[in-house]
């Protein structure tokens, strides 16, 4: 485990014959943290040298321990990364990365301010007044009878403004769409009904 430099090193020939101990553990991992944690002169060595092996990609190192704040860290990560799913992990991870390089390059007009605690994640990200949430554009709801109803008419603003394709129920050359919803019968309904109240528009317009 520590081969190479056993020979030359009495201090690590005097920690492997320690580690010996703890070897009726029979799991790697349990002996290095034991042997870490009460034969080392180091507070929480243990843990800290679990996070020391993971920092630095190697399991042969038993006398390097990384700092409490890093463990402390290390360890919050781990937990938060338990619970959520690979694809959550890789945009979580890749964020990281994102925003330690906006921060480190600060070219833009208006520097990138990292929220620090729930109050100021809330305030700038979810529920604040400026917050990016409750700035995003979106339909006025009303109130009708105690029921929350939203204008047609807004709501179709909203998507031709955001660009969002229409499908149409029926193109103006007349071609019947029937993807998705406009194939259902109501769909067929519908739109019997709009034609049929646009012949009855012309019809009274050649009246008039």
């Amino acid at each position: 485990m520590l081969s190479g430099h056993l020979d030359n090193d009495p201090s690590l020939i005097l920690s492997m014959s320690k580690l010996a101990h703890f070897s009726y553990l029979q799991n790697a991992a349990s002996i290095k943290y034991f042997f870490q944690e009460y034969v080392s002169n180091e507070k929480h060595g243990g843990k800290r040298g679990i996070i020391a092996r993971a920092i630095s990609r190697s399991n042969n190192s038993l006398d390097k321990y990384a700092s409490m704040e890093q463990t402390q860290i290390i360890f919050e990560m781990v937990e938060l990364l338990l619970h959520l799913t690979r694809k959550k992990q890789k945009r979580t991870m890749c964020l990281i990365e994102r925003l330690l390089k906006e921060i480190s390059s600060q070219k833009n007009e208006v520097n990138t301010r990292i929220p620090t605690d729930i109050s100021e994640a809330q305030a700038m990200c979810l529920d604040g007044r400026h917050s990016v949430f409750l700035n995003l554009p979106g339909n006025k709801v009303h109130n009708i009878n105690d029921h929350a109803v939203l204008s047609i008419s807004n709501v179709v603003d909203h998507i031709i403004g955001l660009g969002v394709p229409v499908e149409w129920l029926q193109d103006a050359s007349g071609k019947r769409n029937t993807n998705g919803i406009n194939g259902s019968n109501r769909a067929e309904e519908v739109l019997n009904s709009v034609l049929l109240s646009c012949e009855d528009k012309k019809k009274q317009q050649l009246v008039v």
